[in-house]
């Protein structure tokens, strides 16, 4: 293949419905790695929640995480780009949160942190059984978090989930009306705030001028709405069969869905 860099998104994407990657996944990416091209995550998790079977593939220098408010080295093992939240948008945030249907996480250097309090009425039962698993794994809980100004300030990201429909349309208005914010997605019913100044796209950019890389030189895969950038930028951009209608309309291939190794199977063509 031409391209030098190859860029994945994780969720609806890179994994299948059951958060898995797929050893044929895990195999051709390693292919690619060992022929010289740079494999790079661009995510909307932090670090900390990126799966540990992809950052086994010899090769993932960098990831893109927090949709783009970072760039982690992993060999540095630590950022060498990050933009933080505006100041205040955190503590404005969690206020609306008080006694509101809804769940908080925050990413803070390469951490994802949740109040331990949350934790009481979430089942399987209730909610859907991935979302479960992904939230009471790999996070740090603590007490009070909305009085951890450590950790609020150093923020690169907020995730909410499951908000009712007034409170989503509350915080949307209020995040809109401050102006400093994007607000996006990558699974349905979730709302991720980020800094405006930042996105995958803007931040594939400034890793591509650090690797003097070429857009012509990338190959980019994506499904939700926090990928249009990426893909736009993208020399290829290349949608899942499972992609967002906006993201297929940006994209300039159609790979087959997730649950068809989709990745896996357009780069086993490309390789």
């Amino acid at each position: 293949m031409t391209e030098k860099m190859i860029v994945v998104d994780l969720d609806g994407t890179l994994m299948n419905e059951r958060n898995q990657i797929t050893k044929e996944t895990i195999d051709i990416l390693q292919t690619a790695a060992e022929a010289g091209t740079l494999i790079v995550p661009a995510t909307g998790r932090c670090t900390a929640l990126i799966p540990y079977e992809l950052k086994a593939v010899g090769g993932i220098r960098y990831a893109i995480v927090a949709n783009g408010a970072g760039i982690w080295d992993y060999k540095a093992k630590q950022f060498c780009y990050r933009q933080l939240m505006p100041e205040g948008i955190i503590s404005m945030i969690l206020d609306n949160m008080k006694q509101a249907e809804g769940y908080v996480e925050i990413f803070a250097n390469g951490e994802a942190y949740v109040d331990i309090n949350q934790m009481d009425n979430l089942s399987e039962d209730v909610y859907d059984r991935n979302f479960v698993k992904y939230y009471t794994q790999n996070h740090v809980f603590l007490t009070d978090l909305r009085n951890r100004n450590d950790i609020l300030e150093q923020a690169e990201k907020v995730n909410l989930f499951y908000l009712s429909p007034e409170k989503k349309k509350k915080l949307e208005r209020l995040i809109r009306e401050d102006g400093r914010c994007a607000i996006t997605s990558s699974i349905s019913g979730n709302m991720e705030i980020q800094n405006k100044k930042v996105n995958k796209g803007s931040t594939l950019k400034i890793l591509c001028g650090m690797q003097n890389i070429a857009p012509e030189e990338v190959i980019a895969f994506g499904d939700s709405d926090n990928d249009f950038e990426m893909l736009q930028f993208a020399g290829t951009g290349v949608a899942m069969g499972n992609a967002c209608l906006r993201i297929r309309q940006v994209a300039d291939d159609i790979a087959l869905t997730n649950e068809e190794n989709g990745v896996a199977a357009y780069l086993r063509e490309k390789l």
